[in-house]
């Protein structure tokens, strides 16, 4: 699977000695021919780079089609995808691979090589030979969402949940990637793998990339929650919802878990915001102190003004005349001063 920060795969399955081997080879016969050797359950193809087998081109999605290797058969699933997957010539939704297949996808030609270990006498000296899978099995999976939401019923032997429309679990939210995970069958038991989302695929309160699912498991992709039932696809009704109280309790401290994490992804984001206010606050001075020397800077030189041009305008008030309000302070006290001296004489 690809590589998720965060993200744990622990609790998945794992390729046994008997499961088939499957290689396949891009370009055969050009120059830039490139055969890789499949080993692991799930195999994403496409454009991005959280894919194991990167093809780059306009015409191939970010995440365009997975291989799905569950120890017995070797499935090929299409994502949803606007230009789409093709076997043998024709579109293919999901497909059971056999030796010697030809996948077009975009551009590209793949050839498809499988070899199935197998303890017949027929079998050749190396104790490998082509074989063809089998029927798939007849299985389906329920989640029971945690809202008032009606249970969906699951029943392909994979199951993509995306926001594409078409997806088999189709989720409207922006926190959902286009193809964002799968819900497969390995060894009789229900498995989840994570296509490289954003966001990620979360097991009772736990980021998985590839990961077993238990009855009573909580599933979280985006805002959408559910609990986890398998059952028979003949089935025409919903399996119970889980009603013992070692399942209610389990149920319970996964949501617990989850609202945990949810608290402390809150808690991140409230003290980024403090140390953005901060850092904010620091420019808003510094600004202020910018703007502050930039007055300084461009403010006109002050001159000194004659005494005359400054001073305020004083009444002066003669013994027989009316007062009188002289132009500057230096005429007021000259006309005064004649005044007395006329007065004196």
């Amino acid at each position: 699977m690809p590589s998720i920060p965060g993200a744990k795969t622990t609790s998945g399955p794992t390729l046994s000695g008997s499961a088939p081997r499957v290689r396949i080879t891009a370009g055969v016969g050009t120059v830039n021919q490139k055969t890789w050797n499949i080993r692991r359950p799930v195999t994403l193809i496409g454009s991005g780079p959280n894919c194991q087998i990167v093809l780059p081109g306009a015409a191939v999605a970010k995440a365009h089609c997975a291989i799905i290797n569950n120890g017995v058969h070797v499935l090929l699933k299409d994502l949803c995808t606007p230009s789409g997957t093709c076997c043998g010539g024709r579109p293919v939704d999901l497909h059971d691979l056999r030796d010697g297949d030809v996948v077009e996808i975009g551009d590209f030609r793949i050839q498809v090589a499988i070899q199935c270990i197998n303890s017949h006498a027929d079998q050749t000296a190396s104790g490998i030979r082509f074989d063809e899978a089998g029927s798939l099995p007849s299985v389906g999976i329920w989640l029971h969402p945690a809202g008032n939401e009606p249970p969906a019923h699951l029943q392909s032997p994979v199951c993509l949940i995306g926001r594409r429309e078409e997806c088999d679990l189709a989720v409207a939210d922006p926190q959902v990637s286009l193809a964002h995970a799968i819900l497969f069958w390995f060894d009789g038991r229900a498995v989840v793998a994570d296509l490289g989302s954003r966001t990620g695929t979360w097991i009772n309160g736990q980021r998985q990339a590839l990961a077993f699912l238990e009855a009573g498991d909580l599933v979280r992709v985006g805002s959408y929650e559910a609990t986890i039932q398998t059952g028979e696809s003949n089935s025409n009704t919903a399996p119970e919802r889980p009603d013992t109280m070692a399942q209610l309790e389990a149920t319970l401290r996964a949501q617990e878990a989850s609202l945990a994490e949810r608290e402390a992804a809150c808690e991140r984001k409230l003290l980024y915001l403090n140390e953005m206010e901060k850092a904010l606050n620091r420019r808003q001075e510094q600004l202020n102190d910018l703007a502050r020397r930039l007055r300084a800077a461009t403010a006109p030189a002050n001159t000194c003004q004659p005494f005359a041009q400054v001073v305020p305008l004083k009444e002066v008030i003669t013994p027989d005349q009316e007062p009188v309000e002289s132009s500057s302070a230096m005429d007021a006290i000259d006309r005064a001063w004649r005044l007395i001296r006329r007065g004196n004489a």
